[in-house]
């Protein structure tokens, strides 16, 4: 799960059971590395890295909600 909740750096949280795993990051460094894979994107606003992603074959699911 990629959460795109944040500006760089400062992230906000969850505040979810299991955030803490390490298959949840919040930041996106290198999308290669989730090539083929499936990702889900929980936003809250802003921009997705979702276009990009499924550019390089990425299978994204995005989820809305609120701040």
């Amino acid at each position: 799960m990629l959460p795109a909740i944040g500006r760089r750096g400062t992230p906000r949280k969850l505040e979810v059971p299991g955030e803490e795993l390490p298959k949840v990051v919040y930041r996106l460094i290198d999308p290669e590395q989730y090539r083929n894979q499936h990702v889900l994107v929980v936003s809250v606003g802003g921009v997705l890295p979702t276009p990009l992603l499924k550019e390089i074959g990425v299978m994204v699911e995005t989820k809305y909600g609120t701040a």
